[in-house]
């Protein structure tokens, strides 16, 4: 495993995990969408430093992930958490992908 793969993970859990916990309560109370659009930011944020040495299923994840993001943050600011699930989850794209990836480091 690289150093910049383990850099990448335990960046992007300490936004992943509270994006899964507003994602999660966004389908009972809509207003927990605009944290939702928060975390999505932080994750924007760390999946645009790159990670050329992450290894290629870490940049598999990242050449996607903005379009997850995009598609989750259009549905946050319409009022669709049912949506921003699915993109969440989705097993192909998701953070399903991303939690695979970065199974075993800490947070993960």
């Amino acid at each position: 495993m690289s150093d910049v793969l383990a850099d990448r993970c335990a960046a992007l859990a300490t936004v992943v995990v509270p994006l899964l916990g507003a994602a999660i309560q966004a389908q009972g109370d809509a207003k927990v969408l605009d944290e939702v659009l928060e975390h999505i930011a932080g994750v924007r944020a760390i999946v645009q430093q790159g990670g050329a040495d992450a290894g290629a299923d870490y940049l598999g994840w990242a050449s996607v992930a903005p379009g997850i993001l995009d598609g989750m943050e259009q549905a946050a600011k319409v009022g669709d958490a049912v949506s921003v699930w699915k993109l969440f989850t989705d097993q192909a794209n998701g953070f399903h992908r991303l939690g695979t990836i970065c199974a075993g480091h800490p947070g993960w």
